[in-house]
């Protein structure tokens, strides 16, 4: 599976919303998460850029939460989104 990088931006064409890429190629068509679409590869590049500075073993706990369930929760939605 490949992803396309972005950025994204989100536009109409002929009365339908749509998501494009850099290159005003169609990414996908949009309805009501067009927003969260065209963020999808600033979110993805940001969650990466921050698991390169926690590492794995991480442990911290907040309000009874582990941090660490966090961080691989967090690796395997980038995973998902690359297609690893």
């Amino acid at each position: 599976m490949h992803h396309t990088p972005g950025p994204w931006t989100v536009s109409t064409r002929q009365g339908r919303t749509i998501v494009l890429d850099a290159d005003r190629n169609e990414v996908c068509e949009a309805h009501a998460a067009a927003a969260l679409i065209a963020a999808a590869p600033e979110l993805l590049d940001s969650l990466r850029r921050l698991m390169r500075h926690i590492p794995a073993d991480f442990v911290f706990t907040f309000g009874g939460a582990s941090f660490s369930d966090d961080w691989h929760k967090a690796q395997s939605a980038i995973s998902k989104a690359i297609g690893v």
